[in-house]
């Protein structure tokens, strides 16, 4: 990850982030709430611990977030455009009005998950589990994949 970019709309007070290289790996630390409205679009954050943190308004698209915990995170209205969430745990994060635009979400944890408003436009939900996921309100697309399992318009998905 080259940098971490702040957005004009964080709080200055939420500048607790450390970045550094060492043994050949990225390293990010946050407290709970430093990265609320971040700029983090494309950044290698590969099986980062960011459970229960805010990153809402943020910008993740195209970010590598495989296998990061994301446990109980508030993401409402991120953009995950992109991004990679393969085997991401996501149980019990706020994804109200996120943007999932061809977000990759294969095997993600998603029980629980709030995904009211979320565009989930193109995204590969294949495997994932959506136990107890709220669907309501949530937009997809022919292109969207989901598992096989999950029929999103009887849990209140809206084809668009």
């Amino acid at each position: 990850m080259e940098a971490i970019r702040k957005s004009n709309k964080a709080r200055p007070e939420q500048q607790n982030v450390t970045y550094q290289r060492a043994s050949g790996a990225d390293m990010l630390t946050v407290n709970a709430e430093t990265l609320h409205e971040f700029d983090l679009a494309g950044g290698k954050l590969h099986a980062a611990c960011l459970a229960g943190s805010n990153m809402s308004g943020s910008d993740l698209h195209a970010a590598d977030l495989s296998d990061a915990d994301l446990h109980s995170a508030r993401l409402v209205g991120a953009n995950l455009s992109t991004a990679e969430l393969t085997l991401a745990n996501l149980e019990g994060a706020d994804l109200r009005d996120a943007k999932l635009i061809g977000a990759d979400l294969y095997g993600a944890n998603l029980r629980k998950t709030q995904l009211k408003g979320a565009l989930l436009y193109g995204a590969d939900l294949l495997d994932a589990d959506l136990s107890g996921a709220k669907l309501r309100g949530a937009m997809y697309d022919s292109g969207t994949r989901w598992p096989a399992s999950v029929r999103p318009e009887t849990r209140g998905a809206l084809l668009k």
